[in-house]
């Protein structure tokens, strides 16, 4: 399985989770996961997904496999 890092971009989140950039947004704009807001280029804010929130939240381990957390 793929290695990802701490932080993931838009498209490392969808590989990892499976979920659609629209369900990834839904859960940022609501906070339900934590995110770090980096400059993209000119004005544009560029978000990145914490990792271990990210699974936390979709209940799933480190590979992708589902996982129930306590």
């Amino acid at each position: 399985m793929k290695e990802y890092p701490p932080l993931l971009t838009r498209k490392q989140a969808m590989e990892l989770t499976g979920l659609t950039s629209y369900h990834l947004d839904t859960l940022r704009k609501m906070e339900v996961v934590k995110i770090y807001a980096v400059q993209g280029d000119k004005k544009r804010v560029e978000h990145r997904f914490y990792k271990h929130d990210l699974l936390k939240h979709c209940k799933l381990d480190e590979q992708g496999n589902y996982k129930e957390y306590e």
